[in-house]
């Protein structure tokens, strides 16, 4: 996963931001020995907040949508 936050602005898309890069780091080093149904929550956490940011303006790229992109980009 990538985040750049070098370009958000407003302290709201910041703490956003910032926790979603917190979750994700905080995540990777457990994330084997979180239970599946603590994975589909933290999963909905992630959407949520990619959504929260999307919603401010930002371009939130994950799923198959990002994978596609970084298919075509490898041609």
């Amino acid at each position: 996963m990538n985040i750049d936050s070098a370009a958000v602005e407003g302290d709201e898309a910041i703490d956003t931001a910032a926790g979603l890069t917190d979750l994700l780091k905080d995540l990777g080093d457990v994330w084997d020995d979180v239970y599946e149904s603590e994975r589909v929550e933290y999963g909905r956490t992630f959407v949520e907040q990619c959504d929260g940011l999307q919603a401010l303006g930002y371009t939130m790229l994950h799923g198959k949508l990002s994978q596609a992109l970084a298919g075509a980009r490898k041609a």
